[in-house]
């Protein structure tokens, strides 16, 4: 083995030996140079031209899903239908759609003539060509083996369905749209969801210009059609009518929309020394039953999805309780898609506020067993048409799988600090403990209560009985 590594070394030092210097000329350091070397020294040549504003943190806001969380669950960020954008180009599975993305570009025309339609589809070219380079850059990938005339062919195919998709939503709230689409009951929710998905996105400066070019009268804002077709999508304690902030800075892409709409409440910084702590555990939010056997109760709460709130009274051992406020969640079919996606943007982006990074961490630790989740929807804090109560266990779990997480940029990591503290106090646990074994139904409450009243009523009598007898003493 010795012998192996000392010839190594011997060829390395002969062919440094043999290496011109610094500074010398001529052919000799391409012939000497291995050709791997000289194609790096290429590649490198080309890579400079672009490099800079290629991998500007600022331009690039479209990446595919991390692969360790792609591993967890794969099928989650593929679309299912519909292809959108260069990731899933061309993709065999997805072109049944391709032909109904052509009918839909098509009808963007409205019924003009030749000439004017070849006008029309020539605007359209152009003004996406003059945005292909900005469009590139926003992806994470170069997609070399995409042409510039399909890249361009891609943006108007793709932009003029989402728009007309938009379009004809809004007709269906007061016609009958007679398309395929929107004759059947499982293509549209599918479609809706496709759109929402990282890996399936075009840049909103595409879609907002094609909107601009394709547009034949007074129409709303593109922010608030995309918003009106996603409402289906929120959950019934989010829906909310559209406000002009969202007017104010426009998305990246769609998914960037859907995420701005949940805004939760900003909670204090916590500590830099008590993130830290935060940050060697996994998570310090009790489970269910034990947030219980610690007398911190459970309720329906009120508010956008991601407004959980803490609540602490300290009173009697009767009245004083904590009360943790959690808004409902509606878990069906698409729930974990949607959930998987949006903490994936905010993996990959990091100018993103990492909400529902920190949502399915709380989730994480608060869920540990069916049990757990059973207790909830007693509570009326969950909603499913899953299965059963062990399947969403899991989906709640495996969503938190390979997730990289910083617990200084938590929102929630104030609450749950209050929750971790009140959990280890040792008198409160005591309090807990009584009001539980006790007080812990009204028929307990009652049998209790009388019990007290007849020691109480008891030790009254003996007390007069005592008394009586001293006076009569001589």
């Amino acid at each position: 083995m010795s012998s192996f590594v000392q010839e190594i070394e011997h060829n390395f030092l002969n062919r440094m030996a043999n290496s011109p210097q610094p500074g010398s000329t001529g052919s000799t350091s391409t012939s000497t140079n291995p050709s791997w070397v000289v194609k790096l020294v290429n590649d490198y040549e080309k890579e400079e031209s672009f490099a800079t504003p290629r991998y500007c943190p600022t331009l690039c806001t479209m990446f595919p899903a991390p692969t360790n969380m792609r591993q967890v669950n794969e099928h989650a960020y593929d679309p299912v239908l519909v292809s959108i954008g260069p990731f899933h180009y061309k993709k065999a599975l997805l072109q049944g759609m391709e032909e109904h993305k052509l009918q839909f570009l098509f009808r963007t025309m409205r019924c003009q003539s030749k000439e004017e339609k070849e006008h029309r589809f020539q605007r359209l070219a152009e003004a996406m060509k003059k945005l292909e380079r900005r469009a590139r850059q926003c992806y994470s990938e170069t997609f070399e083996d995409i042409s510039s005339d399909c890249f361009v062919r891609m943006m108007v195919i793709d932009g003029c369905f989402i728009l007309e998709l938009f379009r004809y939503y809004l007709r269906t709230e007061k016609e009958i749209v007679d398309d395929p689409i929107f004759r059947t009951r499982w293509k549209l929710p599918v479609i809706r969801l496709d759109l929402v998905k990282l890996e399936n996105q075009l840049p909103f400066f595409v879609l907002q210009e094609l909107y601009m070019l394709t547009s034949l009268g007074h129409e709303p804002p593109l922010i608030h059609v995309a918003l009106k077709f996603l409402h289906p999508l929120l959950t019934p304690t989010q829906r909310r009518p559209i406000h002009d902030p969202f007017l104010e800075h426009a998305p990246d892409h769609l998914l960037a929309l859907f995420h701005s709409t949940f805004n939760p409440k900003e909670n204090l910084k916590i500590q830099s020394n008590y993130g830290s702590l935060m940050q060697e555990k996994k998570c310090l939010i009790p489970s269910v039953r034990e947030l219980q056997r610690v007398g911190i109760f459970l309720k329906s709460g009120e508010g956008d999805l991601l407004d959980i709130k803490y609540h602490s009274h300290y009173m009697t051992v009767l009245t004083g309780r904590a009360l943790l406020e959690i808004p409902p969640l509606f878990i069906d079919y698409k729930t974990g898609p949607i959930l998987r996606n949006l903490v994936a943007y905010e993996q990959c982006d990091k100018t993103v506020k990492p909400y529902f990074t920190s949502y399915i961490m709380f989730f994480d630790g608060l869920v540990n067993t069916p049990e757990d989740i059973q207790i909830l929807r007693k509570k009326k804090i969950f909603y499913h048409v899953l299965g059963s109560d062990n399947e969403v266990s899991e989906l709640l779990n495996d969503l938190t799988k390979d997730v990289a997480y910083d617990w200084h940029e938590c929102y929630l990591a104030p609450l749950i600090q209050k929750i971790y503290l009140r959990s280890n106090k040792a008198h409160l646990k005591i309090q807990a403990a009584i009001r539980r074994e006790y007080f812990s139904s009204p028929v307990n409450c009652i049998s209790y209560l009388i019990t007290f009243l007849l020691l109480y009523l008891t030790v009254i009598q003996t007390m007069f009985t005592v008394i009586a007898f001293i006076r009569q003493r001589p």
